[in-house]
């Protein structure tokens, strides 16, 4: 596994007026599990003391565009959630072929199937929610942000499909309940 760990201190300097800490954690990891699966795994959580703008407290990834991204959540806009404490997570199970192997044409294919499953939680003190009133972001309530998806990878050897479903939030503006994402995998 990979072990992370980052420290960020923000202090008053000139025209920048706002002096905080963040602290954040995380570990990932790509495991190979029997008999020809990768289960790539990444698990952060964190902390942001002081009281800021939104834009600098812990705004997890949106993704724009219908490109699927192991990093970032694809069915949450950019900005649509912020939090001075959080979790996260990122799943990718790659199952090598398990499934679609059985099916001669597919086998001939090469085609892999994958599940992902993402999740992130975080809630923000009294103080930020006060001073980011007027600020358009949505605080998490008592769950947290959930995605899954479905899909197959290694058309023609660098492309992949995916079917990803938001399975809450779904009232917040601008969410997106699904898509089909395309993504692109170039190893060297």
């Amino acid at each position: 596994p990979i072990l992370t760990a980052g420290y960020t201190f923000g202090f008053e300097l000139a025209q920048a007026r706002f002096e905080y800490s963040k602290i954040n954690l995380g570990i990932q990891q790509n495991l190979h599990l029997p008999p020809k699966s990768l289960l790539y795994y990444k698990l952060e959580a964190g902390k942001t003391f002081g009281t800021i703008p939104y834009i600098l407290l812990n705004v997890p990834g949106g993704n724009e565009f219908y490109v699927a991204s192991k990093y970032l959540f694809n069915t949450m806009a950019p900005y649509e959630f912020a939090a001075d404490k959080y979790i996260s997570l990122h799943t990718r199970l790659s199952m090598g072929g398990v499934l679609l192997d059985k099916v001669p044409f597919l086998k001939k294919l090469g085609w892999r199937e994958r599940v992902s499953f993402n999740s992130y939680w975080g809630s923000m003190s009294q103080s930020n929610i006060d001073y980011n009133r007027k600020s358009n972001f949505n605080l998490m309530g008592k769950t947290p942000f959930m995605e899954a998806g479905i899909g197959i990878e290694n058309i023609f050897h660098v492309m992949s499909v995916e079917y990803i479903r938001r399975l809450n939030y779904l009232q917040n503006p601008y969410a997106i309940r699904d898509g089909i994402f395309l993504g692109v995998t170039l190893k060297f």
